[in-house]
């Protein structure tokens, strides 16, 4: 269940922040954007919920917290090939370091 929970929070963080992204992108479908990613954001909440009745709470703003901004920067760069300079990519990958030794440490 928790793998579950955890799961469908990131999928649902991705796609909401793509739709966002989509909604504030010149071609004018501001409220698609508005309107699906919000609800995509708020069922991935249920979700996130979840995983705070199961895990500390270090361990969720870690684990999902900083997930869901790595997922995010990866789907960015994949989809609207958003550009991150090498600091960036130092950045990410030290999130990810960073959620690997929170999620062992638990």
């Amino acid at each position: 269940m928790t793998a579950l929970n955890l799961v469908l929070f990131f999928a649902f963080q991705v796609i909401a922040a793509l739709l966002f992204k989509w909604g504030g992108s010149p071609s004018g479908h501001y409220w698609g954007g508005f309107v699906g990613g919000n609800l995509f954001g708020m069922t991935s909440i249920i979700m996130l919920i979840n995983l705070y009745r199961i895990w500390p709470a270090g361990v969720v703003l870690g684990v999902a917290t900083g997930g869901a901004f790595f997922l995010n920067q990866l789907a960015m760069f994949a989809v609207y090939r958003e550009s991150l300079t090498l600091g960036g990519w130092c950045g990410i990958a030290m999130i990810f370091a960073g959620i690997l030794l929170v999620s062992f440490a638990k």
